[in-house]
């Protein structure tokens, strides 16, 4: 089929809506009511399937909506980090307890303190210099790596302690 201007004034003719009508009125006729209910149960169902499928984004949204508040109830929750502590500072201590604390030798290195004893009947003294590095600096948390005494101990230290010492920080969550 060609289209010209001659064809398109045809169709936007008021004689085309004539034959338009005239077209529908004639197609029970033509087509067979068969093909007529056929093309309306058509029409129908994809009536039908556009009203399921708006109904259907509407409830997806009202549920993005629920989601959506209940993320914004969600409390953040600070996160606890562990901070070492400035090795300069563990060292002043570990030298100003190894003065109380003569008997026992002490080895600060970094954030981790040693604490030796030459004989096991030096344990009391060994326990009360663990209490005190554990109340030793301000927001300080002591964390024992190793502890032994006697046989369990290795390299025949009778006594000996390993310690790291740090401090708890509270930081924003992340996201």
């Amino acid at each position: 089929m060609k289209i010209d201007q001659a064809t398109i004034k045809r169709f936007l003719s008021p004689a085309a809506y004539k034959n338009l009508d005239t077209f529908v009125e004639q197609l029970p006729v033509r087509a067979g009511q068969a093909a007529v209910i056929a093309g309306a149960v058509c029409l129908l169902f994809a009536a039908l399937s556009v009203t399921y499928v708006v109904m259907q984004a509407n409830n997806i949204m009202a549920l993005r909506a629920d989601i959506l508040k209940a993320e914004a109830l969600k409390p953040t929750v600070p996160v606890i980090n562990k901070a070492p502590v400035a090795d300069a500072e563990v060292t002043a201590f570990a030298k100003k307890i190894e003065g109380l604390y003569s008997q026992l030798s002490f080895a600060p290195m970094g954030a981790r303190v040693e604490m030796r004893a030459s004989a096991v009947d030096k344990y009391g003294a060994f326990r009360e210099a663990v209490g005190h590095l554990f109340n030793g600096g301000k927001g300080w948390r002591v964390t024992v790596e190793e502890m032994c005494v006697g046989r369990e101990c290795k390299n025949n230290t009778p006594v000996f302690g390993a310690f790291t010492v740090h401090t708890l920080r509270v930081d924003k969550p992340a996201g």
